[in-house]
């Protein structure tokens, strides 16, 4: 799998009139010729995006990243979306509100402080406008959604590469102090550590302007769960690898401005040529000097190595990725090539029957799949076309994400009690779904869920003994069904 990332950085629009706008086009075209070989491309743009985090301003940041897009989009590029993280100048500070100074003091005192919700609304305020414009700008819908995380997902030819969009600005001030910034990376741990074949971190400050309570274990989740991180905020281009014994390698990316403050600072921006295969990244870095924009340098490459949280061994088949992202009919959209699954679904809400849920009879479909449900089962009942098989096919990826070994089967592969015949349809499943099949048979049975898609309601009832005895207690910690 081939990716190829334009990284842009403190680009501080304060309008169309701004000099940046003459230039979408061209800054396009330094990526054309590794987004053509690419099965996916994606700007990356790691904060202040704006000068001041005015409403205005993002509508012409939204113009210009829109004329960026729409050139490579031109290309026949298979994939392209824009994932942006916000900076301290993408915050409207003005005019300075003292409560929350005195929220951010608080919590420079007291980092614990940094989980509590209340502090988060009050401290993060300032990027409503940013929260809007993140929200229009990036097609992709998050799998995760927090005011100081966003969580993205990309599946290609078999791999899962995930952007992790970090707010390191949500406690920004006028002046920004170096080593007073706080980010509780412990509200995210489980997102942070969830397996895949890339994960690309997105933050606008560098490791160094954290206070060292964050710093430590900040640093420490990057290395061990991020493949490449990606910054900005000092102007300054640089890159290299990072190694810290029993803890991890990955890349680091600092981006220069892309309209730097000072007329004596030039202007640059980087494309990383990304193959999963090689496990290599090849980085060309451009400067904008005199309304003309130039290669500096030649090529640098960068070896790829895997975190501590990835597996291949659990990777998915190109097959049923294919499956998996089917829309079920031919829709189009004037932006996109291709659309899929992601670009319509939305979780519905449930009604619930079982006697555990009785003071809320209704939960949102996300959250049945994101608890822990070993020993437990769970069973859709909908009318035809309510989109029973296209909810189950969720779940098997957010089990997946969550580190655990689910299997899509047909209602119709439980006709007989054969013991022997039903293990050799898991396997087939198993061999059409998991790249390297043998992780999910040698997996333990908490690990394994079972997904039965369409099953005849007549039947089930009458193997439902034999199904619970030979299924569920000897092979799967966990069945999801629905009736056809």
């Amino acid at each position: 799998m081939k990716l190829t990332v334009l990284h842009l950085s403190d680009i501080h629009i304060r309008g169309t009139s701004d000099l940046i706008f003459n230039f979408p086009k061209e800054i396009a075209a330094t990526a054309f010729e590794a987004a053509r070989e690419s099965d996916a491309c994606m700007i990356l743009v790691t904060g202040d995006i704006t000068y001041g985090g005015q409403k205005g301003e993002y509508k012409a940041a939204e113009r210009l990243l829109r004329s960026i897009r729409s050139a490579i989009v031109a290309e026949g590029v298979p994939f392209i979306d824009i994932i942006v993280a916000p900076g301290n100048h993408d915050c409207a500070l003005l005019p300075i509100n003292n409560a929350r100074i005195a929220l951010i003091q608080k919590i420079v005192a007291e980092p614990e402080l940094a989980t509590d919700d209340t502090f988060i609304e009050t401290c993060t305020k300032p990027l409503d406008a940013f929260f809007r414009f993140q929200k229009t700008i990036t097609q992709t819908k998050p799998t995760e959604a927090h005011k100081l995380w966003m969580e993205y997902e990309l599946a290609v030819r078999g791999k899962v590469v995930r952007f992790s969009a970090i707010n390191a600005a949500w406690m920004s001030r006028i002046p920004e102090k170096q080593g007073d910034l706080i980010f509780p990376l412990g509200l995210f741990q489980e997102i942070i550590a969830q397996p895949c074949s890339l994960r690309i971190a997105l933050l606008h400050h560098p490791l160094n302007w954290y206070a060292q309570s964050t710093y430590h274990p900040l640093r420490k989740g990057l290395r061990s769960h991020a493949n490449v991180v990606l910054s900005g905020h000092e102007h300054l281009t640089a890159s290299g690898a990072t190694n810290e014994a029993l803890v991890g390698e990955n890349l680091i990316f600092e981006a220069a401005a892309l309209q730097p403050d000072s007329k004596d600072e030039a202007a640059g921006f980087s494309v990383l040529a990304i193959d999963l295969e090689d496990s290599s990244i090849s980085e060309l870095r451009y400067e904008i000097i005199a309304n003309k924009i130039s290669q500096r340098g030649d090529p640098i490459f960068h070896s790829l190595s895997p975190t501590r949280g990835q597996d291949a061994t659990r990777e998915i088949t190109d097959e049923f990725q294919r499956y998996l992202r089917d829309p079920g009919g031919n829709f189009k959209h004037p932006e996109k090539v291709n659309i899929e699954i992601d670009d319509l679904f939305v979780y519905p809400e449930l009604l619930t029957t079982s006697d555990e849920h009785q003071e809320e009879p209704s939960i949102q479909a996300d959250v049945v799949f994101s608890k822990n449900h070993v020993g437990e089962h769970i069973l859709f009942i909908g009318d035809d076309k309510a989109g029973k098989s296209t909810l189950l096919l969720r779940g098997f990826r957010d089990f997946h994400r969550r580190g655990l070994l689910p299997l899509f089967m047909k209602g119709n592969e439980f006709s007989s009690r054969s013991t022997l015949e039903l293990g050799k349809r898991i396997q087939k499943n198993a061999e059409y779904q998991y790249v390297t099949h043998d992780t999910f048979t040698r997996a333990p049975k908490e690990k394994r869920i079972a997904l039965l898609d369409d099953v005849d309601r007549e039947k089930w009832l009458r193997l439902f003994e034999w199904v619970f005895r030979s299924i569920v207690t000897g092979r799967f910690g966990k069945v999801t069904a629905h009736f056809g």
